[in-house]
């Protein structure tokens, strides 16, 4: 049942695709046999319309469909090609016709008392009638193929003008993402410079938040790697944010080479490690500091941190936060990143990177 209906539905969308196909066939059908027969006073056997009618209409279709287009398309010569492929299926056409007709004279008594002669005037008549379909296939195939050239240059200039209107609009989306900082930017430098002589430690709270998300609008917006000094220095900025939050009393200890100031890095993945430890770690037991060690060694890149892990954490998933680390850095490096993250005993988080820079 289901394939009859696919049959069916197969059928209909056929019908009405080229509808406009049978159209124009059956009144070109219907005009040349009415204009024949009225004027010779003789009309044919139906059976024999059919015959010759589908051989034409087979012709006009094989030439477009086929000849022209492999020829054009695919052959290197086409000049010199399509002159051998008309007179073949010129032979091809004139030979089924006669064929055809002698087979159901002889065999069927569908063209009972009609007669068939491959003589001169047969060929030279059914050349003609292969000639006149091979041209209008011809005018047909050209129609065709600049349709479909203006359909494809309309489609051309919509994308272009939709990636035209897309892209003004996101030039406008960043020029609003470039204001709203700005003026943000300039909010906080007026209440750093209000509060710098009043309250010393709220202004300096303003001054690292202004810097670090001036860096981090920075780095999303304009920037594929950076130099991890100017990473370090948010880190730092980061670190004394929280250490004021907490009058000094978080035990984190940052280690670095001189040498890993001048790596090109992709942005926000050290800040976002660091801050990683604030949210999930304790960092009140003295005796068992947070550390976060940074090298840069023949090559080869090392980030690791150790922290104990905190009784209430703060609320978001770190695997969800380390995912997107990986995703990053595979996006980046490839196989080149190796990253791994897990507890260990006596409630201890270790992470550990490394990156193999070419």
């Amino acid at each position: 049942m289901n394939d009859l209906s696919t049959t069916k539905n197969g059928i209909r969308n056929f019908l009405e695709c080229y509808r406009y196909h049978f159209y124009l066939w059956g009144i070109f059908i219907f005009y040349e046999i009415a204009w024949i027969g009225l004027y010779s006073g003789f009309f044919g056997n139906p059976v024999r319309y059919f015959i010759v009618y589908s051989l034409n209409i087979g012709l006009f279709y094989f030439h477009a469909l086929v000849t022209l287009k492999w020829s054009i398309q695919k052959s290197k010569s086409p000049i010199s090609l399509i002159p051998v492929l008309f007179v073949l299926q010129t032979a091809a056409y004139v030979g089924m016709m006669y064929g055809i007709q002698k087979l159901m004279i002889n065999y069927t008594r569908f063209l009972d008392g009609t007669t068939v002669k491959f003589d001169y005037q047969f060929c030279l008549g059914t050349i003609f009638r292969a000639f006149y379909f091979i041209l209008f296939s011809t005018g047909y195939y050209f129609l065709q193929n600049y349709i479909e050239e203006r359909r494809r240059t309309k489609a051309l200039e919509k994308n272009k003008l939709e990636n035209m209107v897309n892209l003004a609009r996101s030039e406008n989306a960043y020029l609003r993402a470039q204001i709203n900082p700005h003026f943000l930017f300039n909010t906080l430098n007026f209440l750093y410079h209000n509060a710098r002589d009043k309250a010393p430690v709220a202004a300096e709270g303003i001054s690292a938040l202004s810097e670090m998300m001036r860096y981090a609008v920075d780095s999303d917006f304009n920037k594929e790697y950076v130099d991890l000094g100017s990473e370090l220095e948010q880190v730092e900025n980061l670190i004394n944010l929280h250490q004021l939050r907490e009058n000094h009393s978080l035990c984190l200890r940052l280690f670095y080479d001189d040498e890993v100031r001048d790596v090109k890095f992709i942005p926000l993945v050290l800040i976002t490690i660091v801050e990683n430890i604030f949210k999930h770690g304790d960092l009140t037991n003295s005796k068992v500091p947070g550390t976060v060690h940074i090298s840069f060694d023949e090559g080869l890149l090392s980030i690791r941190t150790k922290n104990l892990i905190a009784a209430k954490r703060f609320k978001g998933s770190l695997h969800s936060g380390m995912s997107n680390i990986s995703k990053r850095l595979q996006f980046s490096y490839g196989e080149r990143a190796v990253i791994s993250f897990g507890e260990v005993e006596n409630n201890i988080f270790l992470f550990s990177l490394t990156v193999r820079m070419i």
